[in-house]
C-alpha cells in the first residue's frame, strides 16, 4: 500500500512543485514533538543519576518545536499560488470573452461546413479553432488548480490527524486551533474555482455544442474511446520494423564490411552513396520534425496560431511520424539490396543502378498523391520566400527560411542525384563518380547558389523588417549575422584550397576570424534573440518557461554553442579526397556530422516557438492566444522612403562584399 508521501509525489505537477507543501517537514515535526513530550514524560530516575533537577534544566534550556508556524506558513505558501493562479485564470477567462464576440455571435457551430456557411473569411476558422482550443486549456488547467487545492489540503489534514494522534491530549487545543485555520483559507474548500469551472463547462456547452452537455464535457475533458487504437499499434509496428532494418543495414553493410580486408565495398565507397546520404537527411529531418510537434503540443505551445497554419490540415505529430516511419522502411529495403549488390551478395538480375531511381520515383508519388491544395498556405510561404523582400515578412517566413539554410547538405545531394540521374551515370558499371564530381555547373553554380541562397534569403528579410518596423533594431544586427555567413560560406566554397588549420597568408588568417566571429554571432543571436534567454537576473535564463525542466536549457545552449560551428563548416563542401587536408578531414567525417545540423535546428525551433508564444503573439501569457484586432497603420511615404534607400544602401553592400569574396585569388 503506498504511502500518502508518495502519492503526493505522483499528483504534483513539476512546473508547480515548489509550491507544494512539504509533507516531510511536517512529518518530522510532528515525530519531534511525540518525542519531545515522550521523553518529558520520564519519571525523575530515568534521568542521569543525581542530578534531580535535570528536567526542568532541559526544559529551561531548550525551545520547542515550531510546528504551529510552519503549519501555518505552508498553508500560506499554498494560499498565495492558488489564489495567484485562481485571479490569472478568472482574467483569462474574460479576456476569452472579450474577444470571441464573433464566435459567440454565429453560435452554436458545431461542424467546419457550418462555419463556412457562416462566415465567408479565411481567418474565421482559424479563429474558431483557436479560442475553441484555448477553452480547453484553460479548462485544463483549472482541473490542474483544482487537484492542486485538493492535493495541499488532503496533505495538511493528514498532518493534522497525524498531530492529534501521536502528540495527545495536551496538544488538542493547538490541533483544533490549526484545523480551524486550515478550514478559514480559501483552497480548503474552492469555491471560487469551482465556480469558475462551471463557467468555463456553461459557456463552451453553450458557444461550441448546443447546449450538449454531455459531448462538451467529453471534449474538455480530453475523453477517448476505450477500445485499441490500431492506428498507434500500426505506427508501432512500423517504427519497429526500423530500427530492425537499420540494424541490419549497420551490421550488415557497415559493421562487418569496415571488418573484413576483403575487396567488400564501403558504404561511403559506392556510386549512389551522395544520393542515399541526401534521402537519410531528408527523412531525419520527418523524424525529428515530429519530435519537435510533439515537444510543442506536450508544452502547449499553439504553434498552428503562431504560424498562421490552418488547424484542420496541418498534419499533427502522428501523421508525420506515420510518414517518416513509411519513407524509413521503403529506403532502408532499397538500400539495403542496392549494397548487397554492390558488394556482390546478390545477384545484379536488375541494374542495381534502377534501385536509387526507384526510390526518387516512389518518394515524388508519395508527396505528389497528397492533397498539396490544402497546404496552399506552406506553398506561398515559400514563394514569399523566394521572392524577398517584395512580400511582408512574418514569422513563419523567418522560421521556414531558417530550416532552408539547414537543409544545405540534403539540397546540395539533391542537385547531386539530379546529376546522377540526369547523366546516364546512375547506369555506368564503374565506381567513379568523376561525371557529377567534376561537372563545372553543378560545383560551381548549383552547390555555391544552394548554399547561398538561403542565407541571402534571411538576410533580405531581415532588412524588410527594418523598414516594415521603422528602426534599425534587432532587423539590422540579425542581417548582419547572415552575411558574416554568407560571407564565410562564400569563401570556403569557391577557395577551398585555403586551410582554416595552418593558415598561410593574411587572407587565410581574416577568413578564420570571420568564420569564429560568424560562429558566435549565430550562437549568441540564437540564445539571447531568438530564445530569450541569458538574462543575468534570471540565471541566465528567461523570465518565463514553458518546459518544465530548466536543466534542458542550459544543456541546450552549452549544445548549441559546439553544434553551431559544425553548422558553420557544414556550409562548405569537401572538394579534396586527401585525408591530411583540413578538406580531406570534413569528408571523413561528413557522415556523422551531416546529422547535426537536423539535431540543432529541431532545438532551435523548440526553445524558439516557445519564446516567440511568450513574448509576442500571447504577452507572458501561458497558453491562452489574444486575438487583437490589427488595424493597418498608415505610414509617412516619406519616412518609408528615407528607410527603403538605407535598406537598399545596405544590401548593396553586402553584394559587392559577396563579389569580392567570389573572385578573390
Amino acid at each position: 500500500m503506498r504511502t500518502f508521501k508518495e502519492k503526493l509525489a505522483h499528483n504534483i505537477l513539476p512546473q508547480w512543485e515548489e509550491h507544494y507543501i512539504n509533507y516531510s517537514e511536517l512529518k518530522y515535526l510532528v515525530k519531534q514533538i511525540q518525542r519531545r513530550a515522550s521523553f518529558i514524560d520520564m519519571g525523575e530516575s530515568d534521568y542521569i543519576v543525581g542530578s534531580k533537577t535535570e528536567k526542568a534544566h532541559l526544559l529551561k534550556t531548550t525551545s520547542p518545536t515550531h510546528f504551529e508556524q510552519e503549519f501555518i506558513a505552508e498553508c500560506e505558501k499554498v494560499e498565495v499560488w492558488y489564489g495567484s493562479k485562481l485571479e490569472e485564470y478568472n482574467a483569462q477567462f474574460d479576456r476569452l470573452q472579450k474577444y470571441d464576440k464573433p464566435i459567440a455571435a454565429h453560435t452554436p457551430l458545431t461542424s467546419k461546413d457550418d462555419i463556412r456557411e457562416t462566415q465567408d473569411s479565411k481567418g474565421f476558422l482559424l479563429e474558431w479553432y483557436s479560442i475553441k482550443r484555448s477553452y480547453i486549456d484553460l479548462y485544463k488547467m483549472l482541473r490542474l488548480l483544482q487537484n492542486f487545492a485538493h492535493v495541499n489540503y488532503t496533505g495538511l489534514r493528514k498532518i493534522l490527524k497525524k498531530h492529534k494522534r501521536k502528540c495527545g491530549d495536551q496538544h488538542e487545543n493547538v490541533n483544533c486551533a490549526l484545523n480551524n485555520a486550515l478550514h478559514d483559507f480559501a483552497f480548503s474548500h474552492a469555491l471560487p474555482m469551482k465556480e469558475c469551472i462551471l463557467r468555463v463547462e456553461s459557456y463552451f456547452t453553450r458557444t461550441f455544442h448546443g447546449n450538449d452537455r454531455v459531448l462538451a464535457l467529453a471534449e474538455l475533458d480530453g475523453w477517448k474511446d476505450s477500445t485499441l487504437n490500431w492506428q498507434h499499434f500500426y505506427s508501432g509496428l512500423k517504427m519497429g520494423a526500423v530500427i530492425v532494418l537499420a540494424l541490419w543495414l549497420v551490421w550488415d553493410d557497415v559493421v562487418l564490411v569496415w571488418g573484413k580486408k576483403s575487396e567488400a565495398l564501403k558504404l561511403t565507397q559506392t556510386k549512389a552513396y551522395p544520393f542515399y546520404r541526401g534521402m537519410a537527411i531528408f527523412i531525419f529531418f520527418l523524424w525529428l520534425w515530429a519530435g519537435t510537434l510533439y515537444t510543442w503540443q506536450a508544452a502547449r505551445i499553439n504553434y498552428r496560431y503562431i504560424c498562421e497554419l490552418d488547424p484542420h490540415v496541418t498534419p499533427d505529430y502522428s501523421q508525420v511520424l506515420d510518414d517518416a516511419s513509411h519513407l524509413s522502411i521503403v529506403y532502408f529495403v532499397n538500400f539495403i539490396l542496392y549494397a548487397q549488390i554492390e558488394n556482390q551478395v546478390l545477384p545484379e538480375n536488375i541494374p542495381k543502378g534502377y534501385f536509387p531511381l526507384t526510390f526518387a520515383l516512389y518518394l515524388i508519388f508519395y508527396f505528389t498523391s497528397k492533397d498539396w491544395g490544402r497546404h496552399r498556405r506552406i506553398a506561398l510561404v515559400l514563394r514569399d520566400i523566394v521572392l524577398s523582400p517584395i512580400f511582408p515578412v512574418s514569422y513563419f517566413h523567418t522560421f521556414a527560411a531558417n530550416y532552408m539554410t539547414s537543409a544545405t547538405k540534403m539540397n546540395q545531394d539533391i542537385a547531386w542525384s539530379v546529376c546522377y540521374f540526369s547523366t546516364g551515370e546512375f547506369l555506368d558499371e564503374s565506381t567513379s563518380t568523376d561525371i557529377c564530381a567534376n561537372n563545372l555547373y553543378l560545383t560551381r553554380v548549383a552547390v555555391p547558389l544552394i548554399t547561398t541562397l538561403p542565407l541571402w534569403w534571411r538576410f533580405v528579410q531581415s532588412l524588410r523588417r527594418v523598414y516594415d518596423m521603422k528602426s534599425w533594431f534587432p532587423g539590422v544586427l540579425n542581417a548582419l549575422k547572415y552575411a558574416f555567413s554568407l560571407l564565410v560560406s562564400l569563401f570556403g566554397i569557391l577557395h577551398s584550397f585555403y586551410s582554416p588549420v595552418q593558415p598561410s597568408n593574411t587572407i587565410q588568417i581574416v577568413w578564420i576570424v570571420l568564420f569564429v566571429m560568424s560562429s558566435l554571432y549565430n550562437w549568441l543571436w540564437d540564445v539571447i534573440m531568438d530564445w530569450g534567454l541569458g538574462r543575468p537576473q534570471y540565471n541566465f535564463l528567461g523570465d518565463w518557461h514553458m518546459y518544465s525542466r530548466r536543466w534542458i536549457y542550459y544543456f541546450a545552449i552549452v549544445a548549441d554553442l559546439i553544434l553551431i560551428f559544425s553548422w558553420s563548416l557544414a556550409l562548405i563542401p569537401p572538394m579534396d579526397n586527401d585525408a591530411f587536408t583540413f578538406m580531406g578531414l570534413l569528408l571523413c567525417v561528413q557522415p556523422f556530422t551531416m546529422f547535426l545540423e537536423p539535431i540543432r535546428r529541431s532545438m532551435w525551433s523548440c526553445f524558439a516557438m516557445e519564446n516567440e508564444h511568450l513574448s509576442v503573439w500571447f504577452r507572458k501569457e501561458s497558453f491562452i492566444p489574444l486575438h487583437f484586432e490589427r488595424k493597418h497603420e498608415r505610414t509617412d511615404l516619406n519616412d518609408a522612403a528615407h528607410y527603403a534607400y538605407k535598406v537598399a544602401a545596405l544590401a548593396v553592400a553586402v553584394l559587392i562584399l559577396c563579389f569580392v569574396a567570389v573572385f578573390l585569388i
